[in-house]
């Protein structure tokens, strides 16, 4: 083969022809573009990562706000939407007990309706302050849609608390008695919520 007619075979080292180009010099262009191409794979994959991310976050905020949304609608319809529960509320704000005896009277015949509104009550708040306790149901919920609820309650029953405590037993509180707490507080900070 006569290297004038194929030039491109010519790999003599020596050629200084400027129109031939090495063969060290292809492969150092191939070596350079292959870099550039993973590190721009690798830019796009780490972009599209992040987006992804983003993404679930977003999915799982709009989840818990609305599983958030759910439970609110099912205590206001448990609640201050209940004409059974306002009935009992109503009911409990009306009892009055100047110690811990006559608190007991109160309470000593189950199934009346002075034990049914004081037990119903309690009950419920019991389970919202789990709730609360869990971060399952912020405070900020319990503030705009029961807090009347939970101050007339537990500023009934709390001087009663330690006598419970006693009478029972118990080492511990009442959920309550955390959740009147925190509502305190949040109320506190937030005071146009008081009104």
């Amino acid at each position: 083969m006569s290297s004038s007619r194929y030039p491109f075979l010519n790999f003599d080292i020596c050629s200084h022809d400027p129109r031939m180009i090495e063969l060290s010099v292809i492969r150092d262009l191939v070596a350079i573009f292959g870099v550039i191409a993973g590190f721009t794979y690798y830019v796009l994959t780490v972009r599209n990562a992040q987006k992804t991310r983003e993404l679930t976050l977003a999915a799982q905020k709009q989840t818990a706000d609305t599983r958030q949304a759910q439970l609110f609608m099912q205590l206001y319809n448990q609640s201050v939407n209940d004409p059974a529960f306002l009935r009992d509320w109503m009911h409990f704000r009306s009892l009055e007990w100047r110690d811990f005896d006559e608190y007991m009277e109160t309470l000593s015949q189950m199934g009346s309706e002075d034990f049914n509104a004081v037990m119903k009550l309690g009950g419920f708040l019991e389970g919202i302050a789990v709730l609360v306790s869990e971060d399952l149901l912020s405070i900020r919920l319990v503030a705009r849609l029961v807090k009347n609820v939970v101050i007339d309650y537990w500023e009934k029953i709390g001087p009663m608390h330690e006598e419970i405590k006693a009478h029972q037993g118990l080492r511990g509180g009442f959920e309550v008695e955390h959740l009147y707490s925190r509502l305190m507080e949040y109320l506190e900070e937030n005071p146009e919520l008081t009104a």
